[in-house]
């Protein structure tokens, strides 16, 4: 059994297109300060697409065409980054690589078998690579940018190729509205890239863009405690509900690897980079779901990462049993696996990353996201804007233009103005009951600034502590559920 997780990681970890050019790599020279392009765009599709795979390659005016998005109005030409020496655990892999369906369903077996413990005790190799600088003010603010620029593309959507040629998209409507993109930035002699993962495209809740449909599938199945089920009138996104806050785990774990497609998509979008670039250094980054997605990669493949905003991706993880790696020596509870090679960076006023943004009457919900989960691997820089600032719990803190504009920079807690909402405040405000209450922060009180917040490590953290979770007859689901499609 000590293979199996093996086996299903080193598939994840083989690169899945065919060989092309690589991008050369021209110096090994890796500097503490770097500067970073958009170069590259990949978009795999999901429901409706699957098995598509697009590349483009950004040249200026295509940089100048996305900067015009109203989306997006930062300058991505030029984004200066500094790293610094992390420590990171990368998993050792050992046995063959069977199909995934294979070892997925060996994994399953497992679980039933009460043998998680069996498939997840690995070995790691520890190692120190260069990774951003989390304590940097604008190593933050440039990786915020490129997390906001993955939401946007150009307007021309001709310069998207198919590598394989598999795919006429000049006969093809509507790939863009399905799948999974990610935003490459590299310096320029492509020591380092840095790959964002667009987020939820979704009106309040998201930062944009024409995916919020599977999204929100995805959101639902990654995040909520038990497939959607907020109450009696909810449409589950899977059968797995047992009754009065239980659910059976198994269910909700086979429902997740079977519908949630943008997991598989992202492994597959990391193995593309690793192809294009395939002496590089990689960093990942980005905003709510997208910033998850790339945590979950950084737990897969021992990667640094940094998210903005980011539901609590622990659950998932487990739910997908990824291998989470030990604490650090420094974290006060060692049952979290602060070693994991993730900053998420996330202020107090947005309930999402909080995990404060549940209910049926909570703004989530009322958009159609259960968004419950509220528990982090690696460490958190979390930014005090209620205690500091006075702003109030509020859903519509969590667009990434908030965190770049307010939050990611050298004076973040000596602001004197009051923070822009738009004026939507009336109407969702009788909604959200933390609307309209500020913390006891006093702006401008402050005569120096703090810098960037110190990072931390969660400790007893508890994920759906409502709810119970099982196998046993008392959890059998109240529908029969439904198979994958």
């Amino acid at each position: 059994m000590l293979t199996l997780c093996g086996w299903w990681l080193a598939l994840l970890l083989s690169p899945v297109v065919k060989a092309r050019d690589q991008i050369a790599f021209k110096a090994p020279h890796r500097p503490n300060v770097q500067t970073f392009s958009l170069s590259h765009g990949i978009h795999l599709g999901g429901h409706a697409y699957p098995g598509l795979h697009l590349e483009r390659q950004f040249s200026g005016k295509d940089r100048i065409d996305v900067r015009s998005s109203d989306e997006a109005p930062y300058d991505v030409s030029n984004l200066v980054l500094r790293s610094t020496p992390q420590l990171v655990y990368k998993p050792l892999i050992k046995g063959g690589t069977p199909a995934y369906d294979r070892a997925r369903r060996a994994l399953a077996q497992a679980r039933r078998q009460g043998k998680e413990h069996e498939i997840e005790v690995m070995g790691w190799d520890i190692v120190t690579v260069q990774g951003p600088d989390t304590s940097d003010w604008e190593t933050l603010n440039s990786l915020g940018k490129m997390s906001s620029n993955a939401y946007t593309q150009p307007k021309d959507t001709s310069g998207w190729i198919d590598p394989g040629m598999h795919w006429n998209l000049s006969n093809s409507f509507g790939w863009e509205q399905d799948g999974l993109r990610g935003h490459v930035f590299a310096t320029p002699d492509n020591a380092t890239v840095v790959v964002a993962l667009k987020g939820t495209s979704a009106g309040l809740v998201g930062g944009g863009g024409n995916t919020g449909r599977n999204d929100k599938l995805n959101d639902n199945l990654l995040f909520s405690c038990c497939c959607a089920r907020v109450d009696w009138s909810w449409a589950t996104v899977c059968d797995c509900f047992a009754g009065a806050y239980k659910c059976n785990q198994d269910c909700v774990e086979q429902a997740l690897t079977d519908k949630s497609v943008y997991f598989p998509l992202a492994t597959d979008l990391y193995n593309n980079v690793t192809k294009i670039y395939p002496n590089s250094q990689i960093w990942l980054t980005g905003h709510s779901l997208g910033g998850s997605l790339a945590s979950l990669l950084s737990i897969t493949f021992g990667t640094p990462c940094v998210t903005f905003e980011a539901p609590g991706d622990l659950m998932a993880a487990k739910r997908l049993h990824l291998p989470l790696p030990p604490a650090l020596p420094s974290s006060p509870d060692p049952s979290n696996p602060s070693g994991v090679a993730t900053t998420h960076v996330f202020h107090t006023a947005d309930p999402i990353p909080e995990g404060v943004c549940t209910g049926s009457l909570a703004s989530c919900a009322l958009a159609g996201f259960a968004l419950e989960s509220k528990c982090h691997t690696g460490q958190q820089v979390v930014y005090d804007t209620v205690g500091e600032l006075g702003w109030s719990v509020d859903i519509r803190t969590h667009s990434i233009g908030q965190v770049i504009d307010k939050l990611l920079r050298p004076d973040w807690d000596i602001q004197t103005e009051e923070v822009h909402l738009d004026s939507e405040r009336s109407f969702w405000r009788s909604f959200w009951p933390g609307w309209g209450r500020r913390g006891n922060g006093s702006e401008g009180d402050h005569k120096q600034s703090q810098g960037v917040p110190k990072p931390v490590t969660e400790h007893d953290c508890v994920d759906c502590f409502k709810w119970s979770f099982g196998n046993g007859p008392d959890f059998t689901p109240k529908r029969k559920p439904t198979p994958a499609a």
